[in-house]
């Protein structure tokens, strides 16, 4: 992928990452935005989780 504005979150994440400086708080920020997709969809769908997993155990 040679175009910037077609990354994933996660490259993106990567190219903040620099040889020699590293923008911590940026890199952080940036960390917690890509992981709260993945956090909310989680916790919407919590209970049929959880529960597929109590109910695989009991058959």
């Amino acid at each position: 992928m040679n175009n910037p504005k077609k990354y994933t979150l996660q490259v993106a994440n990567r190219s903040l990452v620099g040889a020699e400086n590293i923008h911590w708080t940026i890199l952080i920020a940036a960390s917690v935005i890509s992981v709260l997709p993945l956090l909310l969809v989680f916790l919407a769908f919590q209970r049929w989780t959880l529960d597929s997993n109590l109910d695989s155990g009991l058959k």
